[in-house]
């Protein structure tokens, strides 16, 4: 007579046991703690988003903003492509806090992402002289608006597969990396083979 088996415990999906051991979590808890930016790097189901929803779940959510967003291979070319969640997560948290921005930052980041701030504008293509000149305003007003935003709450920005992200948007995270802001942090997960020439 064949004796019943307990059911299996269920997997964790797209999660390795490397990347589940509660020391990297630990690690994770203690660089944001110090307000250290973390890079986690490991292969394609090494669990390095499950690890960091995982930490995120720590997070207080009345006194911290958690700012999120994936980056996808095809996604490469366009810029700030990847940052479109996060822009539209910024307006969401500035409307909500009734933060009163200036009148030229919302312009000019609504003429990229239409809609900022409740304006609607034409988008501007980043393909001449003119368009390149607008993009240092644009990086510029974008810093600007974050570090309003950062003092009011503490900011986590989780980009998840920075590998896949255009070189416009590493800049720009390189750019609000180097403000040094003690509320601002990141948490980044890449495959191991990538190249940051701007980070």
């Amino acid at each position: 007579e064949t004796v019943p088996q307990p059911p299996a415990e269920p997997a964790v999906p797209n999660a390795a046991p490397e990347m589940l051991r509660s020391d990297l979590l630990n690690q994770l808890r203690t660089a944001y703690a110090a307000m250290q930016n973390i890079l986690i790097t490991g292969e394609h189901g090494a669990g390095k988003s499950y690890l960091v929803r995982q930490f995120l779940t720590e997070i207080p959510q009345d006194t911290t903003l958690v700012l999120a967003a994936t980056c996808f291979l095809a996604e490469k070319n366009m810029p700030l492509q990847s940052w479109n969640d996060i822009i539209f997560q910024i307006d969401s948290a500035i409307q909500m806090q009734q933060i009163s921005l200036q009148q030229s930052f919302i312009n000019s980041v609504a003429q990229f992402f239409p809609t900022f701030g409740g304006v609607m504008a034409e988008d501007i293509p980043l393909t001449d002289d003119r368009s390149k000149a607008f993009a240092g305003l644009l990086q510029e007003h974008i810093l600007r608006i974050i570090t309003q935003l950062a003092a009011t709450k503490r900011l986590v920005f989780y980009f998840d597969n920075i590998n896949a992200m255009d070189a416009m948007g590493q800049e720009l995270v390189s750019s609000i990396i180097r403000l040094r802001n003690p509320n601002i942090f990141f948490v980044l997960t890449s495959l191991p083979t990538a190249d940051y020439d701007t980070i």
